[in-house]
């Protein structure tokens, strides 16, 4: 399994809806594909930035590292909620398994919350994830 960190910032060019930390794991489940071999997603969130930590089950730490960088692209380009933020390249991180005992129970806990929260049912989600209208030109 490989860990990909992952980070949304604001742009600063217009405004950046404070989301959730479920309602940014369901966007991005919503753009990942079976291929992507991915299966927990944990997402923290602040004022300024969205931070993720993707765990991905492929042979290659680039294929994992490539398709965070698929999946956080296409949440970006989808979602309106998204708007105001950009994406810092995905990097791989340590896997929690190479990590101290401490740091190991700290990491696979946030996986363990991740997997609870795959709830693609509240309003929020359904809003967030409404695809974005093509510009309309005047």
């Amino acid at each position: 399994m490989h860990m990909i960190t992952a980070t949304y910032i604001a742009t600063g060019e217009q405004p950046a809806q404070h989301l959730e930390p479920g309602t940014v794991a369901d966007i991005l489940w919503s753009t990942a594909v079976p291929a992507d071999g991915l299966e927990h997603i944990y997402a923290t969130t602040g004022r300024q930035e969205i931070s993720l930590v993707l765990f991905h089950r492929s042979a290659h730490a680039a294929h994992a590292v490539a398709a965070t960088d698929r999946i956080c692209r296409t949440a970006l380009q989808q979602a309106p909620a998204l708007t105001g933020y950009r994406l810092l390249s995905p990097t791989r991180t340590r896997h929690p398994d190479d990590a101290p005992f401490s740091d190991r129970r700290h990491l696979m806990g946030h996986a363990k919350t991740a997997r609870t929260k795959r709830c693609a049912t509240s309003a929020a989600l359904r809003t967030a994830c409404t695809p974005k209208a093509p510009a309309q030109k005047h």
